[in-house]
């Protein structure tokens, strides 16, 4: 079973800069330059790819954003839960 968030997040090199991992439209070539940087030296960069693919829709994660994320569980025929 993966690890939750919680069990990983306080370890991730982006603890502290949330801002540069979800970014307006106009500034996101900008912050995702800045977001690959950091995640490129991330203990946990595993766990926070496998949490994109099977959780999120927005954001940067573990150096990709949305479009990557979205084409990656199209793919791998995974599917996003649905929030009650």
């Amino acid at each position: 079973m993966p690890e939750m968030p919680g069990q990983w997040a306080d370890r991730a090199a982006c603890k502290g800069h949330t801002d540069l991992f979800f970014p307006t439209r106009e500034l996101k070539r900008v912050y995702l330059i800045e977001a690959r940087r950091i995640c490129s030296k991330c203990p946990v960069r595993k766990q926070c790819a496998d949490h994109a693919l099977h959780n999120v829709e927005q954001g940067i994660w573990a150096g990709h954003g949305s479009r990557h994320w979205r084409d990656e569980r199209k793919r791998l025929g995974i599917e996003l839960p649905t929030s009650i």
